[in-house]
């Protein structure tokens, strides 16, 4: 029970007890009581409404269906057409609105995610790319303006169905719209018939200045299709500032409620006594003491008239009250005039208040009372007013945007009046809502209280005259909580730091209408969305009457905060409540329209939620109704011009032909079997053919004749042994030939050699042993011709054709499976060249699909049982040779037999100079020659001591021919003298060693062999030299077999060839000096037993040859490259890369075919799915490294191609520079001399140039030159060698068509004339460019891409991997700070274990831009993506990166068209877009002004 009132708690007996309790009714469950209670009031009242809202929504459904047109009988055409194509569109609108809306916003969120993305700053990967370094004006308007005038700037519909176009230009419309495009623009895209974003963003960027498209730098472009940005909201006006401060910011207090306005209703007529104008001055000194509290109350009259406010003075009853006095009245213009005034007033009030005959509080009293008159007066008038307005417009209300000052709260008066901070006057309730507004100070409406109160002086202020036209009453669940007004403040509290909500009375009737400041700080969060302005002011300046609430937002004027007002206007609700929570509803949904804030809000609410939902989907259906009538308009007069696609832009390979275009042979001409056998007869009955036919039975492959036949017939694949000498060459072709034409069966027999010399000579040898004329071979009169690369002589008579193995593989690339070939014989098998391996490999598939084919491997010297396993056990036949034997010396037999004596100049000269450039130092193994041999003299072991055996010593041949020549013991073999050396440039130096030798002058002939030398002058080689003279041919390793030159009787071998090999470490082919094998030596040591017991100085020691020679050589597959074998197989079809490459004789690693096919893959020789492009077809056809190849393919584009063909020389060659032992400093210094164009490359072409030169010109010694500039002639004449092939193989190929007399100099240039170097001089039609560095340069990147370092602080990263690396220190560019890309060659590891880049060049941004890789533009972020971002540029200028686009898709374009058609000419159209490249690229950085 209860205690009674007033009783105390009795205190318990024993203290250390607790007390004693008593039971009291939970005070929880009483108020859990009262909220049920409340609850099941509420659910009553709002069942009331809900039944009250139907009822009502059922009366208007059927007031509107009473309203409705029978069958639209009432309706005219023209509305009933309207209202149907309404009702479709909202149709159309229902089922494709959602799903046009969600594609346009995942487009834009993807374009505004690439932009922040891409344009991130601090981002590592982002480079700024300023057009304006390498574009003027006058380059991106000509750019822009030619593609404007071209037919790619023009844009046609691909598509018939008009639905899916409109709907892809509705989706488009709302894409740009949002991505912050203006609208006008978006629509005359759309009626151009653009359909996609990206094609719309250019034409825009094409068609409107930078000033009319969205900035890069404005990270939120999109402007909200329901709100502002903070841009977008403007600034308030800084508050007015008169000398009266605290006068100006008081503010108006209320009347009290028993005033009858009726009788303040007249204003009062101004007394003449008052006008300022009419009173004198007042003499104070004569004044009447009784005077002084009406000359004061006349002084105060007349100061409130000059500031227009009247405030009671402090007294100790207005103290009590509280009343400071307020502002009543409009401020008056303070002029210069007024001003003074108003000093003198003041002057004289502080003078009345001095004089101690005046009474102050008198004239206090009297003074507040004249105030609170005047204050009753002007809100009688203010309530005139407003009745006067509310007569005229039924319950309208009308807003202002006028600014006045925020009123003040009266906190004695129980009515107020409230002056709105958009300056419309609002009379009030009293009580409750008083303590109201006396909460809501003038600065609770953040910018409102100083923006929106600017108050001119020169302006009435403005009196509402708004009413309230409907009242809503939601009922009384509407005001339980949870109440919209505490989650609203939750929400913005929680959301943003140091906003605040404030909500104030603004009612002017029986109902409540409230209004809210929201409030955000500038310093903390801000929303990234304002709220839409909704004014209260229509286009005509009248008053809205289909809104319920106003939207506005301003900056303070201070720049400290930003405000937005919500008011509502045309409702009003019966309670203050409901009207918190009303505007607070809309507020929530006004700020957080996308979160679901509207579950914290009882059911009421919930549901006025879902009304403004409905309210805004229907203004949004209305604009997007009139949008789709647009677009379904301009849809069709699109559908009207448009045509269909035609077939103009496509391309086949169909017509890229490449090397099918050549023909290798001519179809065979029919005969019958008796016609057949008729020429046979024709032939053996020829006496020149039974004469020959006497020498041929004496070989040793006569006796085998009969069971080589047989082996044939009987197997597909037969593989013959044979000795040198034994005819193997000559006779298995002609013995097939005779068979089947004694048999009358029609056949075609192929014979592939490795040499060009090979195929011409042995035709011609089988020719005249078929008892045929020399000079009828591959005419109609002979069976037997020749076909290699350039030249052939067949006809369709021709039965025997020896061709060059490069001829059969472009036959097998046709594609005809070799369909008129009856047998294919492979000569010289052993020498396991990459493309008689890859010959191999393509035969045993096709030997499956041509099980008529015959095929037969020839070889002297073959790992016979390995070759017959691979082809399915093929029979093997071993066929000796014809030989007699061979005296075979060495190197220390030379030494020792020619005297010759190692002086210290000869020493110096003939010792290597080993630099970083060369790795051929370290392949060579073995020891150095021994510094003691017994049996021999003392000089020959001194020479041997400081002999080098990786160098030709030129001057020990000389002597060692001259001695043979005069050695009565060796005069015997002297007749015929063969020397085996390396290469052209070892020939042209032992050649004028010979002529310049006295004891060569008279009686001795010097011929020489070498692929590039003419045919006419290898032949003198084979001929008998005159009676009493002797001959010496100088050869390579064409000499060693293929060819017989059968008078030969010595040989002198100084045991080296040169030979590609791919260097693991660099990654490219390169043509390098080494050591045979000494299957190999024997080869060749058997050319001097052919006629005669023979004698042979292979000129290494006994020990290296008999130790360290290997027994065979490497198969080409697994040292060189396997790019080019690689183009081949996708060439002939072959299938899959791995999968044929394992199924050769001697498969390559696996890594090195991954390597070989990204590398092609990079230079874009194959596709991503490893098809063969136009460009992969001519790179098959140069014998150089891909990348090297595409160089020398750009440069012939780019018109350099001369410095790009010896670039390409020195980078398949030793280095020219030397670096003697203890002169690094020195060599250094001399290369420096030579630096060009920031390149190391263009450094050693400069070499290279002075070096040509110097050999031109008369008088100046070459050896001089090259010692003084620490280069090696001899590097530099392998290098003018190889340039020179590579000059014939851009010829041969078509690349570099030349005119009869230029092919002229260049055969010139290749072929030896008296063993002195001649220059081929490029056209200038190849060439315009070769002296511009910066052409040079861009090329050079463009054909090393990707091989592109990028500048990574204080060094260097590789883009392909992002490797962190150097620059390497011999290059000219170590040090170079003002270079941010260099392009490379190759990359070592150095002793540190860090990588370096050589062969390095400056590379400028716009290559990269123009020339490189495959890049991707994305448009509206600004940026250019260039292979997966390996290189990103971001730009400023919207057109500049247009034009940068745009001419790098024409050089694109103009480069893939050469590729397709690479003799074709360029037309003029495409060469205006070159030009300006071209001038772009060799330009430079455009001067500044």
């Amino acid at each position: 029970m209860p205690p009674k009132k007033g009783s105390k708690k009795k205190t318990p007996a024993n203290p250390a007890r607790a007390p004693m309790t008593t039971s009291l009714p939970s005070k929880a469950k009483l108020q859990q009581a009262e909220e049920e209670k409340a609850r099941l009031a509420a659910e009553e009242e709002e069942r009331k409404a809900a039944a009250a809202a139907a009822e009502e929504e059922a009366a208007r459904q059927a007031a509107a269906k009473s309203s409705e047109p029978d069958n639209g009988k009432s309706l005219s055409p023209e509305d009933y057409a309207a209202q149907l194509e309404d009702n479709e569109l909202q149709e159309f609108l229902e089922k494709n609105g959602d799903k046009v809306s969600r594609e346009s916003r995942r487009v834009v969120t993807k374009y505004e995610g690439e932009r922040r993305t891409l344009r991130a700053t601090g981002n590592t990967g982002c480079i700024s790319f300023n057009v304006s370094d390498w574009l003027d004006e006058n380059d991106v308007e000509e750019i822009l303006k030619m593609h404007r005038e071209s037919d790619e700037a023009k844009h046609t519909v691909t598509t018939s169905d008009e639905t899916a176009y409109s709907l892809e230009v509705w989706k488009l419309y709302h894409t740009l719209l949002d991505l912050g495009f203006r609208e006008p623009h978006i629509k005359e895209v759309i009626t151009l018939g653009i359909s996609t974003p990206e094609d719309a963003i250019e034409h825009l960027i094409l068609s409107y200045p930078e000033n009319q498209l969205p900035s890069f730098n404005n990270q939120n472009l999109r402007p909200p299709k329901n709100g502002q940005q903070f841009s977008q909201v403007a600034t308030g006006d800084a508050p007015v500032k008169t000398g009266d401060k605290d006068l100006l910011d008081t503010l108006p207090i209320g009347l009290p409620p028993d005033t009858p306005a009726e009788s303040l209703l007249k204003e009062p007529v101004e007394d003449p006594q008052d006008d300022i104008s009419s009173e004198s001055e007042y003499e104070e000194d004569n004044l009447d003491p009784a005077l002084l509290v009406s000359q004061y109350l006349r002084y105060m009259r007349k100061t409130s008239k000059i500031t227009g406010v009247w405030a009671a003075e402090s007294s100790k009853k207005s103290k009590k009250k509280g009343n400071a006095g307020v502002c009543i009245s409009q401020s008056v213009p303070l002029t210069k005039e007024r001003s003074q005034q108003l000093s003198v007033l003041k002057s004289k009030l502080e003078k009345l208040k001095t004089d101690p005959l005046f009474d102050q509080q008198q004239a206090a009293e009297l003074w507040e009372r004249e105030v609170e008159e005047e204050r009753q007066r002007s809100i009688a008038i203010a309530r005139s007013r407003t009745r006067k307005s509310a007569t005229g417009e039924n319950k309208q209300r009308t807003g202002s945007n006028s600014r006045s000052r925020t009123g003040s709260v009266n906190g004695d008066s129980g009515d107020e009046t409230i002056i709105t901070g958009f300056g419309g006057i609002k009379l009030g309730r009293n009580r409750s809502r008083a303590s109201s507004r006396a909460s809501a100070s003038s600065t609770d409406g953040g910018a409102f209280g100083t923006i929106f109160n600017a108050d001119p002086e020169n302006e009435e202020p403005k009196i509402s005259t708004s009413t309230t036209s409907f009242v809503r009453d939601f009922g009384k669940a509407s005001e339980l909580n949870p109440s919209s007004k505490k989650v609203l403040e939750e929400a913005v509290v929680g959301r943003y730091t140091g906003a605040k909500v404030t909500t104030r009375d603004i009612s002017s009737s029986a109902n409540f209408q409230t209004e809210i400041y929201v409030t955000w700080p500038l310093t903390g969060n801000l929303p990234t969305v304002f709220p839409a302005e909704v004014n209260e002011i229509d286009g005509e300046g009248g008053n809205r009457k289909d809104i319920y609430y106003s939207v506005n937002t301003l900056k303070s004027h201070d720049g400290k905060s930003i405000t937005t007002r919500f008011r509502m206007v045309n409702i009003s609700c019966p309670t203050k409540l409901q009207a918190d929570y009303f505007l607070s509803a809309v507020v929530l949904y006004q700020l957080f329209p996308e979160e679901k804030l509207y579950l914290r809000l009882n059911s009421i609410w919930r549901g006025y939620w879902q009304e403004l939902v409905a309210e805004a989907k229907l203004e949004t259906d209305k604009q997007e109704k009139r949008l789709l009538k647009w677009v379904r308009s301009a849809t069709e007069d699109i559908m009207q011009v448009a045509s269909p696609p035609d077939d103009k832009g496509r391309t086949t390979l169909e017509t890229e032909a490449g090397d099918g275009k050549k023909i290798f042979y001519e179809s065979l001409e029919f005969m019958t079997t008796q016609q057949i056998r008729s020429a046979y007869e024709a032939k053996v009955t020829n006496p020149m053919y039974h004469y020959m036919l006497q020498g041929r039975m004496g070989l040793p492959i006569w006796a085998y004749r009969e069971q080589l036949l047989q082996a044939i017939s009987e197997n597909q694949v037969t593989i013959v042994c044979g000795e040198t000498g034994c005819g193997k060459s000559t006779q298995l072709p002609a013995y097939i030939l005779e068979n089947c034409l004694a048999a009358g069966e029609s056949c075609r027999i192929f014979v592939t050699e490795p040499r060009r010399i090979s195929a011409i000579s042995l035709a011609k040898r089988v020719c005249e042993e078929l008892g045929e004329m020399g000079t009828d071979l591959g005419t109609n009169r002979s069976l037997v011709g020749y076909s290699i690369r350039l030249e052939g002589k067949f006809t369709s008579k021709t039965r025997l054709i020896y061709a060059t193995t490069g001829i059969v593989m472009r036959m097998l690339e046709r594609g005809n499976n070799l369909r008129e070939i009856t047998h294919l014989i492979l000569d010289e098998v052993h020498e396991r060249s990459i493309e008689s391996d890859f010959l191999l490999l393509v035969l045993k598939k096709l030997l499956v699909v041509r099980p008529d084919l015959k095929v037969i491997l020839m070889s002297a010297t073959v790992d016979a049982n390995k070759f017959s396993a691979y082809l399915d056990n093929a029979p093997v036949f071993q066929i000796p040779g014809r030989t007699f034997p061979v005296r075979t010396f060495y190197l220390e037999d030379a030494v020792e037999l020619s005297g010759f004596i190692l002086s210290d100049d000869s020493a110096r000269r003939n010792r290597r100079q080993v630099d970083e450039f060369d790795i051929d130092a370290i392949e060579e193994t073995g020891p150095a020659s021994a510094s003691s041999y017994e049996g021999y003299s003392v000089q020959t072991r001194k020479t041997m001591a400081r002999f080098d055996e990786w160098t030709i010593n030129y001057e020990l041949i000389v002597q060692l021919l001259a001695s043979i020549a005069t050695n009565p013991d060796y005069i015997p073999f002297s007749r015929a003298i063969l020397v085996f050396l390396p290469g052209l440039n070892e020939i042209r130096k032992l050649h004028s060693a010979l002529l310049g030798d006295p004891n060569f002058q008279v009686g001795w002939e010097v011929h020489a062999l070498h692929s590039t030398i003419a045919t006419e002058e290898q032949e003198q080689a084979f001929l008998l030299p005159p009676e009493g003279w002797r001959k010496v041919v100088l050869a390579t390793n064409i000499a060693e077999t293929g060819i017989t030159i059968p008078d030969i009787t010595c040989v002198i071998d100084t045991c080296k060839s040169k030979e590609m090999r791919f260097d693991e470490k660099k990654q490219l082919s390169r043509l390098i000096e080494t050591f045979i094998s000494k299957a190999n030596a024997k080869q060749r040591r058997g050319r001097a037993g052919r006629v005669q017991e023979g004698l042979c100085f292979h000129l290494v020691t006994q020990e290296r040859f008999n130790n360290y020679f290997p027994e065979q050589q490497v198969p080409e597959m697994l040292r060189l490259s396997l790019q080019d074998l690689i183009l081949r197989i996708k060439i002939c079809k072959l299938g899959g890369i791995e999968e044929t490459l394992s199924s050769a004789l001697d498969p390559p690693t696996p890594k090195n075919v991954s390597r070989a096919i990204d590398s092609l893959l990079e230079v874009k020789a194959l596709t991503p799915n490893e098809d063969l492009t136009p460009l992969g077809r001519h790179l098959a056809q140069l014998p150089l490294d891909v990348y090297l190849g595409k160089l020398l393919l750009l440069s012939s584009l780019y018109g350099c191609i001369d410095v790009c063909v010896t670039i390409a020389a020195i980078l398949s060659s030793k280095s020219p520079w030397v670096q003697p032992f203890g002169k690094r400093e020195q060599a250094e210094t001399a290369r420096l001399t030579w630096k060009m164009g920031d390149s190391d490359l263009l450094t050693t072409y400069s070499a290279y140039s002075g070096w040509r030169r110097a050999v031109e010109t008369k008088g100046v010694n070459e050896y001089e030159f090259c010692n003084k500039n620490y280069l090696s002639s001899r590097n530099l004449a392998a290098i003018e060698e190889m340039k020179t092939q590579l000059f014939v193989a851009l010829a041969d190929s078509g690349i570099m068509r030349l005119e009869p007399e230029e092919r002229i100099r260049l055969n010139r240039a290749r072929y030896l004339r008296r063993g002195k170097t001649q220059f081929f001089t490029v056209p200038d039609r190849y060439d315009s460019n070769s002296k511009n560095e910066d052409v040079v340069c861009s090329t050079i990147a463009a054909g090393f891409y990707p091989k592109i370092i990028s500048r990574d602080g204080k060094g260097w990263k590789n883009i392909a991997n992002n490797q962190s690396l150097n620059v390497a220190i011999t290059s000219v560019n170590r040090k170079n700070n003002r270079i941010d890309w260099l392009s490379y060659y190759n990359i070592f590891q150095s002793s540190n274990k860090y990588y370096d880049a050589y062969e390095t060049t400056r590379v400028n941004d716009i290559v990269l831009a123009l020339l490189c890789g495959d890049a991707e533009f994305k448009l509206y972020a600004g940026a250019m993506i260039i292979d997966g971002n390996r290189i990103r540029f971001v730009f400023e200028s919207w057109k500049g990166m247009v034009a940068i686009r745009i001419l790098r898709d024409r050089i694109r374009s103009l480069t893939a068209k050469r590729w397709r058609s690479i003799d074709s000419e360029i037309s003029p159209g495409d060469l205006q877009w070159f030009d300006i490249a071209m001038r772009i690229l060799g330009r430079g950085k455009v001067k500044s002004s």
